[in-house]
């Protein structure tokens, strides 16, 4: 066990994060109960191997509202001794519990486009809350056959309100809602990770459940999240989307697509682009974690 834990917290050590009790347990390899992952815990705190953070008030985003960015994340949480994790929450524990008013504006906006069928907070904002000085890494999912154009209109509405780049958002990640598993070779501990991670703060028709349906494969590195996942019974986990493109949708999109591809190729940004997928970072998390044996 001792194994697992060290893995998982050099994970979250990686980004400077200590992980609470329902993250260890939902990110633990193995099948394990509450209990015993709990007492466990406790243990290696008695046999000071472990480090458990006091109390603090972590705020992030709220899936129930986009104006409501209050969801306490639930305490302890836990470290190992070597790391400095502690220091580090206690000299950047200034929390970014309101956004930009313009961002909460960007975000109706796009609750009330609806091409956007979907907007989640990623990366460490996720995670850890959001806080002064940091980008907001957003996922957007689009309407079926149009994830060419719904970027388009989501970057140049970001750039209009002037909230992209740097303290405002990171458009990075775009699904069609049509195309929601994650291609064979992206099917990794860290992919998973950031999926489950995902903050939903704009969700049409359930379609966060529709991905995690769409990727059981993550329960394989994960056992332990099923429960969480499943045990929220809105929508099943099978839901699957349909559509049979008219020409005149295809063609736009297409048109949206020769727009933009050149200039995301002249930015020098790390990309994959499918049919249906735009994986688009300028700093690649998954080849670091894979370098230093931690993906």
């Amino acid at each position: 066990m001792r194994k697992d834990l060290h893995h998982i917290l050099v994970y979250f050590g990686y980004f400077n994060y200590a992980p609470s009790f329902e993250e260890i347990h939902t990110f633990f390899p193995k099948a394990i109960t509450r209990k015993k992952l709990l007492d466990y815990l406790q243990q290696e705190c008695k046999r000071k191997k472990l480090v458990r953070l006091p109390k603090n008030k972590v705020f992030g985003p709220s899936e129930q509202s986009i104006f409501n960015f209050n969801l306490r994340f639930k305490f302890p949480r836990y470290t190992l001794p070597q790391y400095s994790i502690s220091k580090q929450l206690t000299t950047n524990s200034k929390q970014r519990d309101y956004l930009d008013i313009r961002v909460q504006i960007y975000l109706f906006i796009l609750k009330i486009i609806p091409l956007v069928r979907f907007v989640g907070i990623t990366g460490r904002s996720a995670v850890e809350g959001l806080r002064m000085n940091d980008d907001i890494d957003l996922f957007i999912i689009a309407m079926g056959g149009f994830i060419w154009t719904t970027r388009f209109i989501v970057v140049i509405l970001a750039k209009l309100i002037g909230i992209r780049g740097r303290n405002g958002v990171c458009l990075n990640l775009f699904f069609d809602e049509s195309d929601l598993t994650i291609t064979k070779m992206k099917q990794n501990s860290y992919i998973a990770h950031e999926i489950l991670q995902v903050r939903p703060i704009i969700d049409k028709q359930n379609i966060y459940h529709a991905l995690i349906g769409a990727n059981r494969w993550i329960f394989n590195y994960f056992p332990n999240a099923i429960a969480r996942v499943v045990n929220n019974d809105r929508c099943s986990l099978q839901k699957k989307f349909t559509y049979h493109l008219q020409p005149i949708n295809y063609n736009l999109d297409m048109l949206f697509k020769l727009l933009q591809l050149p200039i995301i190729k002249k930015n020098k940004t790390g990309f994959r682009i499918t049919d249906g997928q735009l994986w688009l970072f300028k700093r690649d998390f998954e080849k670091e974690l894979k370098k230093n044996s931690l993906g």
